[in-house]
């Protein structure tokens, strides 16, 4: 595993854990094809001296969850939007402790705002199959990660 990726992948996890209350582990034997859907998407670009984006994919029901664990609150008090809100957080907070880890903190970037959207199963089964996303089991349910630096996916 690629130095870079392994951070991508560390700070992925912690803030799964410190920021949504969620464990996870990286899973290498690429099991999530037949997963039930709906899906959300999420990505964030950064650019100054490097440009990247990185991207979070997960079943809209771990979004979910994950809103109500930021939120500390019931599943009946969230909006139909929480769960597409919480993981375009949780993509703006990992690049946010990722820019640091990889390149310290005198270096510029300029953040975009987070964008997500719903995708289907045939799109999630062809995000599967493309090995720049790394997979991981968050509470048991899948999840894709990817970082892509200049152009260049991280794998």
């Amino acid at each position: 595993m690629k130095q870079t990726q392994s951070i991508f992948l560390e700070v992925v996890k912690q803030v799964l854990e410190r920021f949504a209350f969620m464990f996870s582990e990286i899973d290498d034997e690429a099991r999530f094809v037949e997963v039930e859907g709906p899906f959300l998407y999420a990505s964030i670009t950064f650019s100054g001296n490097r440009q990247a984006v990185i991207s979070l994919t997960a079943q809209e029901s771990l979004c979910k969850e994950m809103a109500c664990n930021i939120l500390g609150v019931e599943p009946s008090e969230i909006d139909a939007e929480a769960g597409s809100d919480a993981l375009k957080e949780l993509a703006n907070v990992v690049c946010g402790e990722l820019i640091p880890a990889l390149y310290g903190n005198k270096e510029v970037f300029d953040l975009t705002v987070p964008s997500a959207y719903r995708i289907d199963s045939g799109k999630w089964q062809e995000l599967v199959a493309d090995r720049d996303n790394m997979q991981l089991w968050v509470e048991d349910r899948p999840m894709l990660a990817s970082l892509t630096i200049a152009g260049n996916p991280v794998i």
